[in-house]
């Protein structure tokens, strides 16, 4: 039978790990092996190291606000639809990078008659790839699109980062029922 990787525990209760590679290596070297005196480790304490989340307190906050923050942007930065002045609806992107591009376009170019001499014929990219022209009052429009529908989005990821942390934080709960409390907290 092949050796697998085990973690053991020491007299002292540490926890240490013995792949298959070092084990292989270690007979083959002649090297000692893990005292006869450690035991091979239980999951739990395994999963103590490995998985910290489930057992300390500030594991399971940092997995949630982890959690919470994926969830936003998931929620926050999907591709938006937005009717331009010329009356194309599209799909356009609208993540952190996009918004950028928008602003930057918009902050070069402070007027119509600017963004005519600077970009003529300017067009966005929907999602599908198309070239809708693009007035500096359609940047505008989609800008405000995506912030208006991100702010719902960024609101509750704030409310829900403030309860993790308030559960972390309250004094009358046992590490046992924050880390309950927490892992419970959805976006």
């Amino acid at each position: 039978m092949a050796y697998q990787d085990t973690y053991y525990t020491d007299a002292n209760g540490e926890l240490h790990f013995l792949s298959a590679e070092d084990h292989a290596n270690a007979v083959a070297q002649g090297w000692p092996l893990p005292d006869p005196s450690w035991n091979v480790a239980t999951q739990a304490e395994v999963d103590a190291i490995t998985q910290p989340e489930k057992y300390t307190v500030s594991g399971a906050a940092g997995a949630k606000l982890a959690e919470l923050a994926a969830a936003y942007t998931a929620a926050a930065y999907p591709d938006i639809q937005f009717t331009t002045s010329g009356g194309v609806t599209a799909m356009f992107q609208a993540d952190p990078a996009s918004l950028t591009n928008i602003k930057d376009v918009l902050t070069a170019n402070p007027t119509q008659a600017d963004l005519d001499a600077n970009m003529p014929n300017l067009y966005w990219v929907a999602s599908d790839n198309s070239k809708p022209a693009f007035t500096r009052a359609d940047l505008q429009g989609l800008a405000a699109a995506i912030a208006a529908r991100g702010w719902p989005a960024f609101d509750n990821l704030q409310t829900k980062k403030a309860q993790v942390r308030s559960i972390e934080a309250d004094t009358s709960l046992t590490d046992a029922d924050k880390i309950t409390q927490i892992q419970a907290v959805t976006f």
